[in-house]
């Protein structure tokens, strides 16, 4: 029983991590993507801004807003 527990948990966190990685790699690739979850999902878009804060990648929420800014002023 307890290798069975052991098993489940492991996999639902191997999951977790692949989800995670999932999201977070079309999030650093693509910039429709980071707007894509700016528009349904900003707190997740906050959270990737951070964790690129963290590790010393600042530049992505400055792009992303000098472009956005171009393209809401053009409507």
């Amino acid at each position: 029983m307890r290798k069975l527990l052991w098993r489940s948990l492991a996999a639902i966190e191997i999951s977790a991590l692949a989800v995670s990685y999932y999201f977070w790699h079309n999030m650093n690739v693509s910039q429709d993507y980071r707007r894509w979850m700016r528009d349904n999902y900003p707190s997740m878009l906050e959270v990737f801004y951070k964790t690129c804060d963290v590790t010393g990648h600042r530049h992505a929420r400055k792009v992303d807003n000098e472009a956005w800014s171009c393209m809401d002023d053009s409507h």
